[in-house]
Order: structure tokens, then sequence, then C-alpha cells
């Protein structure tokens, strides 16, 4: 229900008394100048005096879009408006709107929240894409200006969501496959498995290894380190050089890491080439896990995706080696080292020989074998992309593009930049 004028009056004089412009009037005329009504305001501090109110604070307002924002925007349901009017950003601002948006996900839409703050023009790139949903962030002052419509349809319909020039890294960005997502973080956090995603190309598995290695570090329970082997290995084919990378890799992984001290290989060589003798390295790397493993209480995941371009390397000793290290590691210290393999053939993990040695994935990874989007995901993912640039997709659009791409998410990204002649219509 719409709360009533007198109420938001006496919130937006909280701040300022005498009815001079303040921060919350600014918010509140923006707000009653578009076609959003509030539905509910919540003050953080609700019992602060008007001088400390003016110092700063943090509130949130729930709108309900009328029928030219739903329209527009493709808002379902509700959203949420947060405001900050610190003049510098902290890490307690959004975990303040994260908190209360959690709180009231139910109502809330879940395509995007507004994030309006005073923050300096420097540090307004920290606009951040959470888990469900993604914030647009602009200040109070381009709201003045330009009004809430105009800024919502800047930042709403300035990216073509269809032009997907790789693997998919905002979370906003990624659909469907949430049970698939739900069973790999619940393994990697509880259970004893090591993970392998195979699948064919454009079916998004880099996508998914970035939604995985997304919820994992947003749990706070486990640090991840991600190894793009398709990188490292046109770089140096060498199983040193991965080694390094992965190294690196963990090093970059969280601050924490990068304040232990004892390091020998971690961190330590800005380019792989000042290493004077490669085959150190493996023993430099074991020094160095072990001493991570000790400093910390937490379980490390290695997100290793490309996996075949190790296993067709050259070098194929390299390969053998390279995971016969990482099981060993494993097994010294069970439970602590999480393993998640993607890759395009599960050749990798199913061969028992690779020359005379024993394959050291065989028989140690539980195979997730990644087919298309089903019917419904692939639907919505058009469907709710085109929403937030003003497209409208026909039911007979939507069939003809399952048809040409039976639900691979990367051909349906780049199928909707063009469309069919019946698939849309721009509003």
């Amino acid at each position: 229900m719409t709360l009533p004028a007198e109420s938001i009056r006496k919130f937006y004089l909280r701040d300022s008394p005498d009815g001079s412009m303040s921060s919350r009037r600014l918010v509140i005329d923006a707000i009653n100048r578009s076609s959003f009504t509030v539905e509910y305001i919540y003050e953080t501090n609700p019992h602060a005096r008007p001088d400390e109110l003016r110092k700063g604070e943090n509130f949130g307002t729930i709108l309900k879009p009328g029928e030219a924002a739903r329209r527009l925007f493709g808002f379902d349901r509700e959203i949420l408006l947060w405001c900050s009017t610190f003049r510098n950003f902290q890490a307690r601002d959004t975990a303040a709107m994260a908190d209360f948006r959690s709180k009231n996900r139910d109502r809330l839409s879940s395509l995007a929240s507004v994030l309006v703050t005073q923050y300096d023009k420097s540090a307004r790139n920290i606009t951040e894409d959470k888990p469900d949903h993604s914030i647009v962030h602009f200040s109070l002052a381009d709201m003045k200006n330009e009004g809430l419509h105009n800024m919502l349809a800047r930042n709403l319909y300035t990216r073509d969501l269809f032009d997907v020039s790789g693997a998919t890294v905002a979370s906003a960005d990624f659909f469907g496959r949430r049970e698939v997502v739900d069973r790999i973080v619940g393994e990697v956090s509880t259970g004893t498995s090591q993970i392998g995603i195979f699948g064919l190309r454009k079916v998004g598995k880099t996508s998914l290894l970035n939604r995985i290695n997304s919820k994992l570090q947003n749990s706070n329970k486990i640090i991840t380190a991600r190894l793009d082997l398709q990188w490292t290995v046109s770089i140096n084919e060498s199983p040193e050089y991965t080694v390094w990378a992965l190294g690196e890799s963990l090093f970059a992984a969280h601050r924490s890491i990068r304040h232990i001290s004892g390091f020998r290989l971690f961190g330590k060589y800005s380019t792989f080439s000042l290493i004077k003798d490669s085959n150190e390295i493996w023993e430099l790397f074991v020094h160095d896990y072990k001493i991570l493993i000790a400093s910390i209480n937490k379980k490390i995941c290695l997100l290793v995706d490309e996996i075949e371009r190790m296993y067709e390397s050259s070098v194929t000793r390299g390969f053998v080696r390279f995971w016969r290290l990482l099981r060993g590691l494993d097994q010294q210290v069970p439970g602590r080292l999480r393993i998640v393999i993607g890759g395009t053939s599960p050749e990798c993990a199913q061969a028992g020989k690779i020359g005379q040695d024993d394959n050291p994935l065989f028989n140690y990874l539980k195979l997730e074998y990644l087919g298309p989007l089903d019917s419904r995901d692939a639907c919505q993912m058009l469907v709710d992309n085109g929403k937030l640039m003003g497209l409208d997709f026909h039911q007979s659009g939507l069939a003809w593009a399952l048809e040409q791409c039976g639900g691979a998410p990367g051909t349906s990204a780049h199928l909707g930049i063009y469309g069919s002649p019946v698939a849309f219509n721009k509003r």
C-alpha cells in the first residue's frame, strides 16, 4: 500500500525541519516526478538528530512501478531504491543494502535495484553485480537534474545485453541452471568429490564456472583461485609455467594470503622468465602450499578451465606430473583442497593411461555433463534481457530462436542481437 503523503513528509523533514531542500527531499521529489510510488521507507538510524543525518546516512525505499515503469523497464515487482549520503564509499553502505534486500527479497524485483549516492566521481565505479540482480548506480545530482526515469533508461539501456563476446562474468547475466550450480557449490562446500564439468562449446561451461566462483566467494568460507589453461598453454605449454601461474592465482585470490610470510614462489616473481631454474618450481609450489594450508582455516577451491588445452599439449608428460602433484597435495591434507575442472571432452578423466603412465585424473573426478538450457530458461534469458533493452519478444520469435539454437546460451545471446523478422518489437 502506498505510504500516506503525511508519512512521507515527516520522513523528509527529519533531516531538514525548516523545509529546505535536503537529500531526503531530493530523493522523494525525484520519485514523485516518476511513475513510481513509495510503498515503504526504511531508516538505518531512525533516532538520529537532524545534524547527524546531514553528515551522512543510509536509507532505503521500496518503490512500486506504475504502468509506464513496468512497460519501459520490465519490472515485474517492486524495486529497492537505496540512498547513501556519505561522500566516500564505505563497504557497510552496500552491506546494509544487501541485508535489507535479502530480508525483503520475496517482494522485490530480481531485475535490478537502484543505488543513489553522493560519492566522489572517482568512487562511482564501485557499482557491483550481486548474486541474483544488478545494481544501477548514479548520483543524487544526476537524479535531481535528469529524473529517475531518464537515469534508469540510461543505465539499463546503454548496454546491449545480447552482445556477449565471451563467457558471462557478471552474475546478473547468468541464466538458469540453479540446480546444477547449487549442487556443485554444495559438493565443494561439504562433499568429498572433485568435479569435472564437460560439454560442447558455447554451452556455457565457463559461465557456469564463473557463477560457481562467485557463489563460493560470496559464502566467505572458501578461497577460490581460477586457472584458464587456454591462456597459460598459449603463452608457454610447459607444466612448470602452469604451476607458476597457479601459484600466482592463489596469491592473488585473497588479501589474507598476500599477508602470509615465508612464500618462496607465490607472488615472488612478476614473470615466469625471472625464475632462474624452472625445475625448482615443483618443490617451491609444495613448500608454499603447505605454508598456505597451515596459515588459513578455509578450504581452497581451484577452478581450472579448458582442461583439454593441457591434455592436447605436446608436453603430455607434463599433464601427468601436474595432476599427480595436485592429487598428492589433496591426499596429504584431505578435505582442504577442492577442484572443479571444465572442458569439452571428458577423455582426460576417462582414459586409464596416458602413454605409459597411469592417468592421475582417472576415477578422480565426479563428472557433470552440461547440455543446453532448457526451453524455459532459454526463453527467459531472451525475454528478461529484451525487457531491459526495450524489446518485446513474440512467442513466435522465441520458438524460432529455440529452433535455431537448441537452447545453447552463447548462440542464443548472439541471435538476440539480430532477432528474426518476427522476433521482437522495439518499444
